[in-house]
């Protein structure tokens, strides 16, 4: 899925959840730090009553995504059913006290 040149994070907050809904980093700028950043940067200045991150987690461009969201201490909440083909599982992380 190309999106462009541009990386780019998107989240929506409602009440004390954040959900990513989107992250996209273009294949040449991967495995660089650039999404790890993105991420820590938004939870170092997120609103102070998001006390969880939640995400869908779904495979791109036949990239396995969960090892990234692992190592940023994202853990499984669930797996859902494929939708059009592609595993989903729903991963999240509670963020420390501020």
């Amino acid at each position: 899925m190309n999106f462009g040149t541009v990386p780019f994070l998107s989240v929506r907050v409602r009440d004390d959840e954040a959900w990513i809904t989107w992250l996209y980093v273009p294949p040449g700028l991967r495995r660089h730090g650039v999404g790890r950043r993105m991420v820590e940067a938004w939870e170092a200045h997120a609103p102070a009553c998001v006390r969880k991150i939640r995400l869908l987690a779904a495979e791109v461009d036949d990239e396995d995504p969960i090892p990234f969201w692992e190592k940023l201490g994202f853990h499984d909440d669930a797996e859902l059913p494929w939708v059009d083909e592609v595993p989903m599982r729903v991963m999240s992380r509670t963020l420390p006290d501020r």
